[in-house]
């Protein structure tokens, strides 16, 4: 049996959050995204990858809703840490098309 923190559970939390993105159901992702990253970050770490792409994620859905001061802080506390996670996402995405999967 697996709980909220197997990570098999966080991926098809995230799949049904896109899921229902792509249904415009944007108050019930919203939900299950901030229920993802709050587990991964205790789980994971903050700085863990799938944790910054769940947090971006999350970002994502506050913009969509014109929720721009809770896209900004991107899951944390502040605008600047957000833009770290933006930095550190892409950094990883760098290395991984590079053929660095480390």
């Amino acid at each position: 049996m697996q709980g909220e923190e197997h990570p098999e559970t966080l991926r098809w939390m995230g799949n049904l959050a896109s899921i229902l993105w792509g249904q415009r159901r944007f108050k019930r992702v919203r939900g299950g995204s901030g229920a993802v990253v709050e587990v991964r970050k205790r789980v994971l770490g903050e700085e863990h990858p799938d944790t910054l792409t769940s947090m971006s994620n999350l970002a994502e859905i506050f913009r969509a809703q014109g929720d721009q001061a809770a896209a900004r802080r991107g899951g944390r506390g502040n605008g600047a840490a957000a833009a770290g996670n933006k930095e550190r996402l892409r950094e990883r995405n760098q290395s991984r098309s590079s053929g660095d999967w480390g």
